[in-house]
């Protein structure tokens, strides 16, 4: 196999390394959108119930406030009777204050019950955000797995042929460079095993200058690696002086 033949063939292999490489990218990035939205979908819904579990411990306490403003409702009530039945001024004064203080106090249990009530409206209203978020995630979901369904087939058979591509190209590799291409695709995966000769003395890779008797002997068809990163040089055919 001549030397220009040789740049064609590690050319070709070459751009079919970087094409499964694209096709491995992009299902990779399908897997990863798959998980990112199934992942959002799970986080909306721990965010309804976890809104609905403080809703529930917010009426617990909408309800012990109402007891407590009942309570001093009653008492109101009691102090008022007594206020009622006062045998002297002095006693009468007494209930007197006792019924301020009890009427600031269920005042103030009064008002401590609206404001739980209010925070429960409001936590319903944010259980009504979250389900609506969870809609949009499952809507989400729902289409990029229909999505999926009709990439994953095209995916499969791009990669069943260029996998088919890659297996006649390394078949027609010379005996020579069988080892070192091998040993190359092993260490480094396949689209990063090989590198062009850039400028026709610079690494592909490391971008380490090549020297010029290494250089001579891969435009001739020689299998070379590189003394720095240890891929396996070739000269692109455009370069090649054959």
């Amino acid at each position: 196999m001549t030397g220009k033949e040789v740049s064609l063939l590690m050319d070709e292999l070459h751009r079919i390394h970087r094409q499964i490489g694209d096709i491995n990218h992009r299902a990779k990035r399908l897997k990863q959108t798959l998980l990112g939205l199934t992942a959002e979908l799970e986080s909306a819904k721990a965010s309804v119930k976890e809104k609905n579990d403080d809703k529930q411990k917010l009426l617990l306490d909408v309800k012990e406030k109402e007891r407590e403003a009942a309570l001093g409702a009653q008492n109101l009530q009691r102090r008022q009777e007594q206020l009622n039945m006062a045998k002297s001024d002095r006693e009468y004064q007494t209930i007197k204050l006792q019924i301020e203080l009890e009427s600031k106090k269920s005042d103030s249990l009064a008002d401590a019950a609206l404001v739980a009530l209010s925070a429960v409206d409001k936590a319903d209203e944010e259980i009504k955000s979250s389900e609506k978020a969870v809609e949009s995630a499952q809507e989400k979901l729902r289409s990029f797995k229909s999505k999926l369904a009709e990439e994953t087939p095209v995916l499969k058979a791009d990669m069943e042929r260029t996998t088919g591509r890659l297996r006649n190209a390394e078949s027609r590799l010379p005996h020579e460079f069988a080892g070192l291409y091998s040993g190359c695709v092993k260490r480094f995966g396949g689209q990063e095993s090989l590198a062009p000769i850039v400028d026709e003395v610079y690494c592909g890779s490391c971008n380490i200058q090549v020297p010029l008797d290494d250089v001579l002997k891969i435009q001739s068809g020689s299998p070379f690696c590189c003394f720095s990163c240890g891929r396996l040089l070739f000269m692109p055919p455009q370069r090649s002086n054959e």
